[in-house]
């Protein structure tokens, strides 16, 4: 079987925070949250919140999706088990939990660059792979 690059998977991991900052956004418009130019003085509120709708993003899409995400389809990338079996809920809010930390994901990649591999962090704790999806036709 075909290793995913590190590559993929973080253009992936890109185009899932970057819809989840449009979400971030259009649900602070819709909660009619104003942004004051002073954006530092909310930098720490404004990552708490971002940090939560990434985690229910990715948690929801992982749940309702057998691991995919947005990104993880257009990358044509799919997390399952290490034995190929859909992960289970507790794998896909661990997985969504860490993927949320900023901090966590960027130690990751250089995790992953530093040691050539194409298991992430993520894959180690809850023993999963990423692989290439089956297009059905």
């Amino acid at each position: 079987m075909e290793k995913i690059s590190v590559k993929r998977r973080v253009i992936a991991y890109l185009i899932d925070i970057t819809l989840s900052v449009i979400a971030s956004v259009f649900l602070l418009a819709l909660l009619n949250i104003q942004i004051e130019v002073r954006f530092f003085k909310y930098f720490e509120l404004l990552s708490i919140f971002q940090s939560i709708i990434l985690f229910v993003y990715l948690f929801l899409f992982y749940m309702f999706g057998n691991g995919l995400s947005i990104g993880k389809i257009i990358c044509n990338i799919r997390i399952v088990k290490d034995n190929n079996q859909n992960m289970e809920l507790i794998d896909l809010f661990l997985r969504a939990f860490m993927q949320s930390l900023l901090i966590l994901t960027v130690a990751n990649v250089f995790f992953q660059l530093y040691t050539k591999s194409t298991v992430s962090l993520f894959d180690y704790t809850t023993n999963t792979k990423a692989v290439y999806r089956k297009i059905k036709k």
